[in-house]
């Protein structure tokens, strides 16, 4: 169920925003132009119809599509979803926080995957940069329940449970670079997977609010090229999960 490698399942769908069902007499209010060219109806229709071809955002960490053509408020978090990620890559601070609305050049998603008693948590923020390049961070947490997880856990490793259905526990994280938000064509894109080093605690955790803080650090490899990212001084505050 769950891929083994991180981020391998993530659509990045930056080039497919405007694919939404937004009303018409609004439509004109919104101006996309730092993700993407304005689609024409029949390049929306061929996104439609053609569902398997997806941007990955993240190597191997999720097993869901962000989206084709989802209605907008599923693909950028509206006001009321909050929530911040934030690290140091490489030294260099990342951050983003949920609840821009959609003409943020940021968002931040949080979804919850649950077969039977076993969950797969996602986290994760995009920002485009000021060259157009679209950088990508995310966690992934994933057990038998989310029930069970408690302020003061930590995870470290990410062990397969089921081989048949590729279901692990544990955590992960990634970071990817693309060279811009509407193609497929990356910069680097490393994973935790590659490493082995991950460190994840959760401080706060609110089922029934379906809220979750904690810290985080690890080591990302982009196998391909050998870019490392060293991800430090991690955090998730407050960031509320919306269950698929």
């Amino acid at each position: 169920m769950y891929a083994k490698n991180l981020f391998d399942g993530i659509s990045f769908c930056a080039n497919r925003i405007l694919c939404v069902f937004i009303p018409q007499n609004v439509k004109n209010a919104y101006n996309f132009s730092f993700l993407v060219s304005k689609p024409t109806t029949s390049n929306c229709s061929q996104i439609m119809s053609d569902k398997t071809h997806k941007l990955i955002l993240f190597l191997g960490l999720f097993s869901f599509g962000l989206c084709s053509c989802d209605a907008l408020e599923e693909i950028i978090p509206d006001k009321t979803n909050a929530g911040v990620i934030s690290a140091l890559l490489n030294g260099e601070a990342f951050k983003v926080e949920g609840g821009k609305g959609i003409l943020a050049s940021e968002f931040l998603k949080a979804e919850l995957d649950s077969s039977g008693t076993d969950f797969l948590l996602t986290i994760y923020g995009i920002r485009i940069e000021d060259d157009k390049k679209a950088l990508a961070m995310g966690i992934q947490l994933a057990g038998e329940s989310i029930a069970n997880v408690q302020p003061g856990d930590v995870f470290t490793d990410w062990i397969l449970v089921d081989d048949k259905t590729s279901t692990f526990k544990g955590a992960k994280g990634a970071v990817e670079k693309r060279i811009s938000a509407k193609s497929d064509e990356n910069v680097f894109k490393a994973s935790s997977y590659n490493t082995d080093e991950m460190t994840l605690t959760i401080s706060e955790i609110d089922i029934e609010a379906q809220e979750i803080s904690g810290t985080f650090k690890f080591s990302a490899l982009n196998t391909e090229n050998d870019t490392l990212i060293n991800v430090t001084e991690g955090t998730f505050e407050q960031v509320k999960w919306k269950a698929l």
